[in-house]
């Protein structure tokens, strides 16, 4: 990698960090900010960023908005791994590592985007022992 090519990444991850810091610092919930705060203690890049949510989402919402979801994933491996894992919440964990390369950044993404959209009935099926209130909030 040539000098130009590192300053050019490190200009990029710059600027991705400054809209997250955007996010957090504008009005709002913690709940709202909870899965930027766990993106940026997490270290993601934007390609990780993109599809930790949309792992997380295909997992939750209805079968009729899973292809949807899947599609938005970018990288291949990670939605091939989200598409044939089962849809409990061993699998969501699984794909979401697979994506971090870490538990307690997955679990931190996964209750993070649980609180963001707790209206999914899936949570409930998903979590029907409750597990995720004893996960690591960031």
């Amino acid at each position: 990698m040539t000098d130009v090519q590192s300053l050019e990444r490190r200009v990029a991850a710059l600027e991705l960090n400054q809209r997250r810091l955007m996010v957090l610092l504008r009005p709002g919930s913690d709940d709202e900010k909870a899965f930027v705060r766990a993106v940026l203690a997490a270290g993601l890049d934007a390609t990780q960023e993109v599809d930790a949510l949309n792992t997380i989402r295909a997992f939750v919402v209805d079968d009729a908005q899973r292809e949807n979801a899947l599609g938005r994933i970018r990288t291949e491996a990670v939605k091939q791994a989200a598409s044939t894992k089962p849809r409990t919440l061993t699998g969501l964990l699984e794909s979401v590592m697979l994506i971090v390369g870490d538990v307690w950044v997955a679990e931190s993404l996964v209750a993070a985007v649980r609180t963001q959209e707790p209206q999914h009935a899936r949570w409930e099926q998903l979590d029907h022992e409750d597990v995720m209130k004893e996960w690591p909030r960031v």
